[in-house]
């Protein structure tokens, strides 16, 4: 099992990160992903208000890149489809078995 919690959205190029990973597994073992797609929430739209402030643009300039947008589950799945042997979709998820 290969198992990451919040911690692929800082990686870049998902296309072709995942299927990667997906052939590192053993015959059946799985790929465990959790992704917040979050970059919209008022949190995260805070947080690049402040960023553009002029008391911290210098020190945060380049932070809003550091993150990788998230794809639409159905561009997941489209992803991982080739390295599946089946699949199992939720209302905002996409379960690959």
């Amino acid at each position: 099992m290969i198992f990451a919690n919040a911690v692929l959205q800082w990686l870049p190029e998902h296309a072709t990160l995942l299927p990667r990973l997906v052939n590192l597994l053993k015959s059946g073992g799985t790929l465990a992903v959790q992704m917040p797609d979050n970059l919209d929430e008022p949190t995260h739209r805070g947080m690049r208000e402040v960023a553009r402030d002029p008391r911290w643009a210098d020190r945060l300039a380049e932070a809003d890149a550091e993150r990788t947008s998230i794809e639409s589950p159905l561009s997941y799945f489209d992803m991982l489809r080739p390295c599946a042997g089946g699949w199992k979709y939720g209302a905002r998820s996409i379960t690959i078995l």
